[in-house]
Protein backbone atom coordinates (compact mmCIF):
# COMPACT_ATOMS: atom_id res chain seq x y z
CA UNK A 1 0.00 0.00 0.00
CA UNK A 2 1.23 3.48 -0.81
CA UNK A 3 2.05 5.26 2.48
CA UNK A 4 1.38 8.63 0.81
CA UNK A 5 -2.11 7.72 -0.38
CA UNK A 6 -4.77 10.31 0.49
CA UNK A 7 -7.19 7.41 1.02
CA UNK A 8 -8.08 6.86 4.66
CA UNK A 9 -6.34 3.76 6.03
CA UNK A 10 -9.68 2.14 6.94
CA UNK A 11 -10.33 1.73 3.20
CA UNK A 12 -6.94 0.21 2.26
CA UNK A 13 -8.20 -3.35 2.75
CA UNK A 14 -10.77 -2.71 0.01
CA UNK A 15 -7.99 -2.29 -2.56
CA UNK A 16 -6.59 -5.79 -2.01
CA UNK A 17 -7.26 -8.00 -5.05
CA UNK A 18 -10.03 -10.56 -4.52
CA UNK A 19 -11.24 -8.70 -1.42
CA UNK A 20 -14.76 -8.58 -2.82
CA UNK A 21 -14.81 -4.78 -2.99
CA UNK A 22 -13.32 -4.24 -6.46
CA UNK A 23 -14.89 -5.35 -9.70
CA UNK A 24 -13.23 -5.04 -13.09
CA UNK A 25 -15.53 -3.74 -15.80
CA UNK A 26 -15.30 -2.69 -19.44
CA UNK A 27 -16.32 0.87 -20.28
CA UNK A 28 -18.94 1.57 -22.92
CA UNK A 29 -16.50 2.55 -25.65
CA UNK A 30 -14.40 -0.59 -25.36
CA UNK A 31 -17.40 -2.84 -24.76
CA UNK A 32 -18.04 -3.00 -28.50
CA UNK A 33 -14.58 -4.45 -29.11
CA UNK A 34 -15.34 -7.55 -27.03
CA UNK A 35 -17.34 -10.66 -27.77
CA UNK A 36 -21.01 -10.12 -26.88
CA UNK A 37 -20.98 -12.58 -23.96
CA UNK A 38 -17.84 -10.95 -22.53
CA UNK A 39 -19.19 -7.44 -23.08
CA UNK A 40 -22.51 -8.29 -21.43
CA UNK A 41 -20.86 -9.89 -18.41
CA UNK A 42 -18.37 -7.06 -17.82
CA UNK A 43 -20.23 -3.97 -18.99
CA UNK A 44 -20.74 -1.04 -16.65
CA UNK A 45 -24.23 -0.69 -18.08
CA UNK A 46 -25.23 -4.18 -16.92
CA UNK A 47 -23.84 -3.84 -13.40
CA UNK A 48 -25.90 -3.33 -10.28
CA UNK A 49 -25.31 -0.34 -8.01
CA UNK A 50 -23.58 1.62 -10.77
CA UNK A 51 -24.79 5.11 -11.58
CA UNK A 52 -24.56 6.76 -14.97
CA UNK A 53 -20.91 7.40 -15.75
CA UNK A 54 -19.07 8.43 -18.86
CA UNK A 55 -16.56 5.65 -18.42
CA UNK A 56 -14.45 7.33 -21.08
CA UNK A 57 -12.27 9.72 -19.13
CA UNK A 58 -9.03 8.46 -20.62
CA UNK A 59 -10.31 8.93 -24.17
CA UNK A 60 -11.06 12.63 -23.62
CA UNK A 61 -7.34 13.42 -23.70
CA UNK A 62 -6.87 11.85 -27.13
CA UNK A 63 -8.18 14.87 -28.99
CA UNK A 64 -5.54 17.00 -27.31
CA UNK A 65 -2.78 14.43 -27.75
CA UNK A 66 -3.53 13.72 -31.42
CA UNK A 67 -1.61 16.79 -32.56
CA UNK A 68 1.69 15.49 -31.12
CA UNK A 69 1.53 12.07 -32.78
CA UNK A 70 3.86 13.00 -35.64
CA UNK A 71 6.51 14.34 -33.27
CA UNK A 72 6.24 11.28 -31.04
CA UNK A 73 6.96 8.79 -33.78
CA UNK A 74 10.35 10.42 -34.39
CA UNK A 75 11.37 10.08 -30.72
CA UNK A 76 12.90 7.22 -28.80
CA UNK A 77 10.86 5.52 -26.03
CA UNK A 78 12.15 7.84 -23.29
CA UNK A 79 11.33 10.95 -25.28
CA UNK A 80 7.83 9.70 -26.04
CA UNK A 81 7.17 8.95 -22.38
CA UNK A 82 8.43 12.37 -21.30
CA UNK A 83 6.40 14.19 -23.96
CA UNK A 84 3.18 12.31 -23.21
CA UNK A 85 3.71 12.80 -19.47
CA UNK A 86 4.20 16.56 -19.92
CA UNK A 87 1.05 16.85 -22.01
CA UNK A 88 -1.02 14.71 -19.62
CA UNK A 89 0.13 16.84 -16.68
CA UNK A 90 -1.02 19.95 -18.55
CA UNK A 91 -4.38 18.34 -19.42
CA UNK A 92 -4.92 17.41 -15.76
CA UNK A 93 -3.91 20.87 -14.55
CA UNK A 94 -6.35 22.48 -16.96
CA UNK A 95 -9.09 20.07 -15.83
CA UNK A 96 -8.47 20.90 -12.16
CA UNK A 97 -8.66 24.61 -12.91
CA UNK A 98 -12.08 24.09 -14.57
CA UNK A 99 -13.54 22.02 -11.71
CA UNK A 100 -16.42 23.81 -10.09
CA UNK A 101 -16.69 26.37 -12.87
CA UNK A 102 -20.42 26.43 -13.54
CA UNK A 103 -19.92 28.19 -16.89
CA UNK A 104 -17.85 25.23 -18.11
CA UNK A 105 -20.54 22.79 -16.95
CA UNK A 106 -23.30 24.62 -18.80
CA UNK A 107 -21.16 24.90 -21.93
CA UNK A 108 -20.97 21.10 -22.00
CA UNK A 109 -24.52 20.43 -20.79
CA UNK A 110 -26.87 23.09 -22.17
CA UNK A 111 -30.44 22.87 -20.96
Amino acid sequence: MNPHSPLDSTFHKRLIPNSGFLQYKVNAFHQHGHKPECADAHSLRNSSNIGMVTGEEIETAWATLNHIQYSLREMDAGGRIDMITAHMLQINEDKIKRMGDWRFFFALHPF
